[in-house]
């Protein structure tokens, strides 16, 4: 692949073009990886910013809860001290939500309600349900000691690192998905490539598949972009993607001899580049 436009021409004919496949057989593995590559990063790239940018905006309006919600407090030596007048109930539904660091309240006020947490100067206790409590002891992290101030600049500090991990760790997920696609896609093709006997070896089924999968994985794209629910879509991905597959492999039906049809194909190929 020469240059971009060459890429994108590929796209192009590997959608529209009868007889692409021809093309694809001739071309080196390695041009093949190169295009799926290049490929997985522009939709990989096109479907994690918008996360990303998701995931920003929630700890930006993180800092802003924690700004105006959270009392002014210190954890130290495995204590909590809380500036504000004691104590701090929220009721919602049938959970609660309580902080107090007097002594007033204790844990059992958590037994009228469905869930909850409650909070003292010692210690943490959450309620998931009517039978289900978890404790933790302020004791065991007596080597942590911070405060409000601490805890906005910490989210402020670690947003845009949080943001990018999550980026490249959802490009390496979608680019290792779909190579794992591809293989499935080319050992369906053995299936198909001996049924139909086109004779061709596994590495062109693989370049095949590269190709055939284009269309479904920008449909999908597309439609985790608009959030759109396509039913029975998984099924339709890759039903599409054998379309393509099939087409590829009819190419080669009626002409088993495949160096026949080289010339033709370099062709086309120096054609795209």
């Amino acid at each position: 692949m020469g240059n971009a436009n060459g890429f994108f021409k590929r796209i192009q004919l590997c959608l529209t073009q009868r007889g692409y496949g021809k093309t694809v057989v001739v071309e080196s593995l390695g041009t093949a990886i190169k295009y799926f590559l290049l490929f997985m990063l522009i939709i990989g790239s096109i479907t994690m910013v918008p996360i990303s940018c998701e995931i920003i905006t929630g700890l930006k309006e993180t800092t802003q809860i924690i700004q105006q919600e959270v009392p002014e407090f210190r954890f130290e030596n495995g204590y909590l001290k809380c500036e504000r007048e004691m104590p701090l109930i929220k009721e919602e539904g049938n959970s609660i939500f309580v902080i107090d660091t007097t002594g007033r309240f204790n844990e059992e006020i958590l037994n009228s309600y469905e869930s909850g947490i409650f909070i003292s100067s010692t210690h943490l206790i959450q309620k998931s349900n009517s039978i289900e409590y978890r404790t933790v002891s302020f004791k065991d992290l007596d080597w942590l000691n911070f405060s409000k101030e601490d805890m906005i600049k910490f989210v402020d500090k670690w947003s845009g690192p949080a943001s990018i991990f999550v980026f490249v760790f959802g490009l390496i997920i979608i680019l290792a998905g779909k190579f794992i696609n591809v293989v499935f896609v080319s050992m369906l093709g053995l299936i198909v490539n001996a049924i139909m006997k086109t004779r061709l070896l596994y590495e062109n089924l693989f370049k095949l598949s590269v190709y055939a999968i284009t269309l479904p994985t920008v449909v999908s794209m597309v439609a985790g972009l608009l959030k759109l629910t396509i039913p029975y879509f998984f099924w339709l991905y890759h039903m599409l993607t054998i379309y393509y597959l099939y087409r590829y492999l009819s190419e080669f039906k009626k002409k088993l001899d495949l160096p026949s049809t080289t010339d033709t194909a370099k062709a086309a190929l120096q054609d795209i580049e």
